[in-house]
């Protein structure tokens, strides 16, 4: 997807959007006032039904587990999404030789996913911004930065009104797949 939609803020940096969410992560590559979707991936949660490997044991009136604990198994499945998405991340900034990272990511993963970025990328990591976006359009992403930078929290109405209809069309199309009126 290309976004022919006047970014000033992306006329002189080449700059890379990482987007993640629990189950997702989204590459959006800026620069020369454009945005393109470049890459991303969908990670599966294993689900384990039976609690494989988890025992309990009763005795005298008192209940005992031992085992693998299944939040070690979640927590294992997190560090290797971080993993998926640092590499990916790596190889893209290197690739598109990028000036600075922004990443958009919930505030549980937050911390962990700046600590799974390589040092290369850390020096230019520019800003790390609280929320799962990964279901919202390009140009309310970046509406996200400019809200971030400026304090606010409000939805700030868009500059233009071809960017209104974008947004509009994204929002009535996410409906229709969703199957909603």
């Amino acid at each position: 997807m290309k976004i022919k939609y006047p970014l000033y803020q992306f006329n002189k940096e080449r700059a890379i959007l990482a987007v993640l969410g629990r189950k997702k992560c989204l590459f959006y590559y800026a620069s020369e006032g454009l945005i393109t979707e470049e890459e991303g991936f969908g990670f599966e949660i294993e689900h384990y039904s039976d609690k494989e490997g988890f025992f309990l044991k009763s005795s005298r009136g008192n209940v005992f587990g031992s085992g693998v604990p299944l939040k070690y198994l979640k927590e294992h499945q997190r560090n290797k999404f971080l993993k998926l998405f640092s590499d990916k991340l790596g190889r893209l900034a290197d690739k598109k030789n990028a000036n600075f990272i922004y990443i958009f990511s919930p505030r549980g993963l937050m911390p962990s996913s700046i600590s799974a970025l390589s040092e290369k990328n850390l020096k230019i990591l520019k800003m790390a911004i609280p929320g799962n976006v990964t279901k919202k359009h390009p140009i309310e992403i970046i509406q996200r930065i400019e809200n971030f930078l400026s304090g606010r929290r409000i939805k700030r109405k868009i500059v233009s009104e071809e960017a209104e209809k974008i947004i509009s069309r994204s929002a009535k199309a996410r409906k229709v797949i969703k199957g909603g009126d």
